[in-house]
Protein backbone atom coordinates (compact mmCIF):
# COMPACT_ATOMS: atom_id res chain seq x y z
CA UNK A 1 0.00 0.00 0.00
CA UNK A 2 2.85 2.13 0.80
CA UNK A 3 4.80 1.59 -1.82
CA UNK A 4 1.44 2.10 -4.06
CA UNK A 5 1.22 5.15 -2.45
CA UNK A 6 4.75 6.37 -2.89
CA UNK A 7 4.91 6.05 -5.92
CA UNK A 8 1.76 7.78 -7.10
CA UNK A 9 2.95 11.01 -5.39
CA UNK A 10 6.23 10.34 -7.03
CA UNK A 11 4.76 10.44 -10.29
CA UNK A 12 2.49 13.07 -8.99
CA UNK A 13 5.58 15.27 -7.94
CA UNK A 14 6.67 14.55 -11.25
CA UNK A 15 3.69 15.83 -13.08
CA UNK A 16 3.66 18.40 -11.36
CA UNK A 17 7.11 19.46 -12.34
CA UNK A 18 6.70 18.98 -15.97
CA UNK A 19 3.45 21.44 -15.26
CA UNK A 20 6.24 23.46 -13.72
CA UNK A 21 8.48 23.26 -16.43
CA UNK A 22 5.79 23.79 -19.20
CA UNK A 23 4.55 27.26 -17.09
CA UNK A 24 7.93 28.82 -16.91
CA UNK A 25 8.40 28.02 -20.69
CA UNK A 26 4.89 29.56 -21.64
CA UNK A 27 5.42 32.49 -19.52
CA UNK A 28 9.36 33.04 -20.79
CA UNK A 29 7.16 32.56 -24.67
CA UNK A 30 4.63 35.52 -22.93
CA UNK A 31 7.36 37.66 -21.94
CA UNK A 32 8.89 37.26 -25.79
CA UNK A 33 5.42 37.58 -27.60
CA UNK A 34 5.64 40.88 -25.16
CA UNK A 35 8.68 42.19 -26.19
CA UNK A 36 8.06 41.53 -29.72
CA UNK A 37 4.87 43.08 -29.45
CA UNK A 38 6.56 45.99 -28.03
CA UNK A 39 8.94 46.10 -30.76
CA UNK A 40 6.38 45.85 -33.24
CA UNK A 41 4.33 48.44 -31.99
CA UNK A 42 7.29 50.92 -32.17
CA UNK A 43 7.89 50.23 -35.42
CA UNK A 44 4.33 50.57 -36.47
CA UNK A 45 4.19 54.17 -34.47
CA UNK A 46 7.85 55.30 -36.42
CA UNK A 47 5.94 54.18 -39.65
CA UNK A 48 2.99 56.11 -38.66
CA UNK A 49 5.07 59.16 -37.61
CA UNK A 50 7.07 58.68 -40.93
CA UNK A 51 4.22 58.36 -43.01
CA UNK A 52 2.85 61.96 -41.65
CA UNK A 53 6.05 63.80 -42.46
CA UNK A 54 6.15 62.46 -45.70
CA UNK A 55 2.43 63.39 -46.19
CA UNK A 56 3.11 66.95 -44.71
CA UNK A 57 6.28 67.37 -46.60
CA UNK A 58 4.46 66.06 -49.76
CA UNK A 59 1.93 68.17 -48.99
CA UNK A 60 4.56 71.14 -48.80
CA UNK A 61 5.92 69.86 -52.22
CA UNK A 62 2.74 70.36 -53.87
CA UNK A 63 1.81 73.60 -52.68
CA UNK A 64 5.25 74.71 -54.04
CA UNK A 65 4.75 73.17 -57.35
CA UNK A 66 1.41 75.08 -57.94
CA UNK A 67 2.98 77.96 -56.87
CA UNK A 68 6.05 77.54 -59.48
CA UNK A 69 3.94 76.07 -61.96
CA UNK A 70 1.64 79.58 -61.56
CA UNK A 71 4.94 81.66 -61.75
CA UNK A 72 6.20 79.89 -64.28
CA UNK A 73 2.53 80.49 -66.64
CA UNK A 74 2.89 84.30 -65.45
CA UNK A 75 6.28 84.66 -66.79
CA UNK A 76 5.23 82.77 -69.88
CA UNK A 77 2.44 84.70 -70.31
CA UNK A 78 4.69 88.16 -69.77
CA UNK A 79 6.95 86.75 -72.34
CA UNK A 80 4.49 85.91 -74.92
CA UNK A 81 3.26 89.48 -74.32
CA UNK A 82 6.37 91.26 -74.66
CA UNK A 83 7.51 88.98 -77.91
CA UNK A 84 4.45 90.33 -79.48
CA UNK A 85 5.19 93.67 -78.65
CA UNK A 86 9.01 93.28 -79.73
CA UNK A 87 7.76 91.58 -83.06
CA UNK A 88 5.25 94.57 -83.84
CA UNK A 89 7.98 96.82 -83.09
CA UNK A 90 10.48 95.12 -84.81
CA UNK A 91 7.64 95.11 -87.55
CA UNK A 92 6.96 98.59 -87.43
CA UNK A 93 10.72 99.07 -87.71
CA UNK A 94 10.88 97.24 -90.69
CA UNK A 95 8.31 98.99 -92.62
CA UNK A 96 9.53 101.92 -91.23
CA UNK A 97 13.40 100.88 -92.57
CA UNK A 98 11.57 99.71 -95.88
CA UNK A 99 10.32 102.99 -96.35
CA UNK A 100 13.19 105.28 -95.43
CA UNK A 101 15.31 102.57 -98.19
CA UNK A 102 12.53 102.61 -100.91
CA UNK A 103 12.47 106.87 -100.30
CA UNK A 104 16.69 107.02 -100.45
CA UNK A 105 16.48 104.65 -103.20
CA UNK A 106 14.01 107.43 -105.09
CA UNK A 107 15.96 109.97 -103.94
CA UNK A 108 18.97 108.21 -105.30
CA UNK A 109 17.61 107.53 -108.85
CA UNK A 110 16.36 111.06 -108.95
CA UNK A 111 19.80 112.48 -108.37
CA UNK A 112 21.26 110.36 -110.88
CA UNK A 113 18.78 111.46 -113.74
CA UNK A 114 19.51 115.04 -112.81
CA UNK A 115 23.17 114.27 -112.94
CA UNK A 116 22.58 112.07 -115.93
CA UNK A 117 20.16 114.65 -117.70
CA UNK A 118 22.70 115.89 -120.44
CA UNK A 119 23.58 112.99 -121.34
CA UNK A 120 23.49 111.44 -124.47
CA UNK A 121 24.41 107.76 -125.37
CA UNK A 122 25.59 107.30 -128.91
CA UNK A 123 25.84 103.44 -130.25
CA UNK A 124 27.10 102.14 -133.28
CA UNK A 125 29.60 104.25 -133.90
CA UNK A 126 33.06 102.53 -135.14
CA UNK A 127 35.73 102.47 -132.92
CA UNK A 128 39.66 103.40 -133.64
CA UNK A 129 42.51 102.78 -131.97
CA UNK A 130 43.98 106.59 -130.33
CA UNK A 131 40.63 107.94 -131.78
CA UNK A 132 39.37 111.65 -130.43
CA UNK A 133 35.82 110.68 -129.14
CA UNK A 134 34.71 113.95 -128.56
CA UNK A 135 35.36 115.10 -132.20
CA UNK A 136 34.20 111.57 -133.20
CA UNK A 137 30.99 112.29 -131.50
CA UNK A 138 30.66 116.03 -133.01
CA UNK A 139 31.51 114.53 -136.75
CA UNK A 140 28.67 111.96 -136.22
CA UNK A 141 26.55 114.54 -135.43
CA UNK A 142 27.18 116.54 -138.09
CA UNK A 143 27.28 113.77 -140.87
CA UNK A 144 24.45 111.37 -139.44
CA UNK A 145 22.13 114.27 -138.22
CA UNK A 146 22.70 117.33 -140.04
CA UNK A 147 23.70 119.73 -137.70
CA UNK A 148 26.77 121.69 -138.71
CA UNK A 149 26.09 124.38 -135.97
CA UNK A 150 28.88 124.36 -132.84
CA UNK A 151 28.05 121.87 -129.59
CA UNK A 152 29.76 122.54 -126.71
CA UNK A 153 30.94 118.91 -125.20
CA UNK A 154 31.64 118.24 -121.52
CA UNK A 155 32.83 115.25 -120.92
CA UNK A 156 33.08 112.46 -123.79
CA UNK A 157 33.96 108.82 -123.42
CA UNK A 158 33.32 105.22 -124.28
CA UNK A 159 32.03 102.71 -121.55
CA UNK A 160 30.92 99.06 -121.25
CA UNK A 161 32.59 96.04 -122.38
CA UNK A 162 33.03 95.40 -126.37
CA UNK A 163 35.46 94.68 -129.09
CA UNK A 164 38.77 97.29 -128.82
CA UNK A 165 40.33 99.23 -131.98
CA UNK A 166 41.08 96.56 -134.39
CA UNK A 167 38.81 93.61 -132.91
CA UNK A 168 35.61 92.27 -133.72
CA UNK A 169 32.72 92.65 -132.31
CA UNK A 170 30.29 95.26 -131.47
CA UNK A 171 32.16 99.18 -130.62
CA UNK A 172 31.70 100.41 -127.30
CA UNK A 173 29.28 103.27 -126.54
CA UNK A 174 29.79 106.85 -125.92
CA UNK A 175 28.74 108.85 -123.18
CA UNK A 176 28.64 112.66 -124.20
CA UNK A 177 27.67 115.39 -121.85
CA UNK A 178 26.15 118.26 -123.47
CA UNK A 179 27.16 121.58 -121.85
CA UNK A 180 23.79 122.92 -123.12
CA UNK A 181 20.32 121.45 -122.90
CA UNK A 182 19.29 122.79 -126.17
CA UNK A 183 21.90 120.99 -128.21
CA UNK A 184 21.07 117.91 -126.52
CA UNK A 185 17.03 118.19 -127.17
CA UNK A 186 18.44 119.10 -130.92
CA UNK A 187 20.26 115.90 -131.60
CA UNK A 188 17.12 114.31 -130.04
CA UNK A 189 15.19 115.89 -132.78
CA UNK A 190 17.23 114.55 -135.24
CA UNK A 191 17.79 110.97 -134.36
CA UNK A 192 14.73 110.61 -137.25
CA UNK A 193 17.69 110.22 -139.64
CA UNK A 194 18.87 107.24 -138.07
CA UNK A 195 16.19 104.95 -139.39
CA UNK A 196 17.31 102.05 -141.03
CA UNK A 197 20.67 103.32 -139.96
CA UNK A 198 23.43 100.91 -137.59
CA UNK A 199 23.58 104.00 -135.22
CA UNK A 200 21.05 104.62 -132.05
CA UNK A 201 21.13 107.86 -129.87
CA UNK A 202 19.42 107.72 -126.52
CA UNK A 203 19.53 109.77 -123.18
CA UNK A 204 21.27 107.98 -120.54
CA UNK A 205 19.43 106.59 -117.31
CA UNK A 206 19.98 104.95 -113.95
CA UNK A 207 20.13 100.98 -114.49
CA UNK A 208 16.56 100.95 -112.58
CA UNK A 209 14.94 103.29 -115.08
CA UNK A 210 16.65 101.82 -118.33
CA UNK A 211 15.49 98.61 -117.64
CA UNK A 212 11.80 99.70 -116.92
CA UNK A 213 11.82 102.12 -120.24
CA UNK A 214 13.40 98.56 -122.09
CA UNK A 215 9.93 96.65 -120.89
CA UNK A 216 7.53 99.44 -121.85
CA UNK A 217 9.47 99.96 -125.51
CA UNK A 218 7.42 96.96 -127.48
CA UNK A 219 4.34 98.28 -125.84
CA UNK A 220 5.42 102.14 -126.94
CA UNK A 221 5.50 100.69 -130.86
CA UNK A 222 2.22 98.93 -129.75
CA UNK A 223 0.43 102.27 -129.55
CA UNK A 224 2.37 104.56 -132.05
CA UNK A 225 0.88 101.47 -134.41
CA UNK A 226 -2.85 102.28 -133.30
CA UNK A 227 -2.25 105.63 -133.94
CA UNK A 228 -1.71 107.01 -130.36
CA UNK A 229 0.44 110.40 -129.24
CA UNK A 230 3.03 108.47 -127.64
CA UNK A 231 5.74 109.70 -124.89
CA UNK A 232 8.41 108.06 -122.58
CA UNK A 233 9.65 109.83 -119.46
CA UNK A 234 11.78 108.27 -117.66
CA UNK A 235 9.93 105.23 -116.66
CA UNK A 236 6.63 106.62 -117.32
CA UNK A 237 4.50 106.17 -120.78
CA UNK A 238 2.58 108.94 -121.91
CA UNK A 239 -0.55 107.89 -123.99
CA UNK A 240 -2.40 110.41 -125.62
CA UNK A 241 -1.36 113.21 -122.99
CA UNK A 242 -2.52 110.81 -120.10
CA UNK A 243 -0.43 108.36 -117.91
CA UNK A 244 -0.92 104.95 -119.55
CA UNK A 245 -2.41 102.56 -116.61
CA UNK A 246 -2.45 99.25 -118.29
CA UNK A 247 -4.65 97.90 -115.49
CA UNK A 248 -7.31 100.65 -116.70
CA UNK A 249 -6.69 100.38 -120.30
CA UNK A 250 -7.07 96.72 -120.68
CA UNK A 251 -10.91 97.19 -118.46
CA UNK A 252 -11.62 100.20 -121.08
CA UNK A 253 -10.68 97.67 -124.02
CA UNK A 254 -12.81 94.71 -122.35
CA UNK A 255 -15.59 97.07 -122.41
CA UNK A 256 -15.30 98.14 -126.00
CA UNK A 257 -15.85 94.79 -126.63
CA UNK A 258 -18.89 93.97 -124.61
CA UNK A 259 -20.53 96.48 -126.10
CA UNK A 260 -19.54 95.73 -129.60
CA UNK A 261 -20.73 92.04 -128.90
CA UNK A 262 -23.91 93.38 -127.62
CA UNK A 263 -24.91 95.67 -130.59
CA UNK A 264 -23.81 92.42 -133.00
CA UNK A 265 -26.21 90.30 -131.29
CA UNK A 266 -29.72 89.84 -132.96
CA UNK A 267 -31.30 87.34 -129.87
CA UNK A 268 -29.85 88.69 -126.46
CA UNK A 269 -32.53 86.49 -124.99
CA UNK A 270 -31.62 83.75 -125.91
CA UNK A 271 -27.42 84.41 -125.88
CA UNK A 272 -26.77 87.06 -123.01
CA UNK A 273 -23.29 88.51 -123.12
CA UNK A 274 -21.12 87.55 -119.92
CA UNK A 275 -19.13 89.57 -118.59
CA UNK A 276 -15.22 88.98 -118.81
CA UNK A 277 -13.46 87.80 -115.47
CA UNK A 278 -10.81 90.31 -114.92
CA UNK A 279 -7.24 88.47 -114.58
CA UNK A 280 -4.76 90.98 -115.73
CA UNK A 281 -2.35 91.75 -113.34
CA UNK A 282 -0.57 95.40 -113.62
CA UNK A 283 3.23 95.78 -114.39
CA UNK A 284 5.50 98.02 -112.73
CA UNK A 285 7.17 100.87 -114.48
Amino acid sequence: MNVSRTIRCEKSESEISQIKTQHGNLDKQVKNLHVNNKEVNNNLQSISDFMDDFKVKHDNNVKDVKQIRSSVSRVANDLDDRTTELRSEIKSALSGAREEHEELRNKVIDLQCRSMKNNLVFTGIQETEHENTEQVVKDFIRKELHISDWIELGNVHRFGSGARAGKRGRPRPIVARFIFYKDLARVLSNTYRLKGKPFGVNQQFPDEIEQARKSLYPLMKKKRAEGCQVKLVRDILYVDGEIYNEERNVEDDIATNTQTHTKMSHTPDKNPVQKRKRTTTPKHY
